[in-house]
């Protein structure tokens, strides 16, 4: 299952939302902090799909913050991405540019060619 392809997102948000209270209540083990942060990452982009772009930027500086002290670069990359598009849809093409260059530099150090074609495409 892709959110980012879902037909519905705001029928995904409910069970994210629920599965964000597990993780901040400390379900999930040692994996309880990636698996928030990508929770984050796909909440924004859920938000961004529904055309909610102040919530999807604010989750994404989320996972973003996440990720990076998490040092995972994989996610990263697609926190940067998502956070990118809202930039853009926020009408700051600027600031978009700057974090889809990030992505595109986080992706390529990681030979991680789907984030870097996204952030390229982005």
């Amino acid at each position: 299952f892709s959110l980012a392809e879902a037909d519905e997102p705001a029928a995904a948000l409910p069970p994210l939302a629920e599965a964000a209270d597990l993780f901040a209540a400390g379900a999930g083990g040692s994996g309880a902090d990636m698996f928030a942060a990508q929770n984050l990452g796909l909440q924004a982009i859920a938000r961004l799909r529904l055309g909610e772009t102040a919530a999807a930027a604010d989750l994404a500086e989320r996972a973003v913050a996440r990720q990076r002290a998490l040092g995972n670069a994989w996610g990263l990359s697609q926190a940067l991405d998502v956070l990118g598009e809202a930039r853009l849809r926020q009408g700051n093409a600027a600031a978009a540019r700057e974090v889809h260059v990030e992505a595109a530099r986080v992706a390529l150090a990681e030979d991680d060619r789907w984030h870097l074609a996204r952030a390229l495409v982005g």
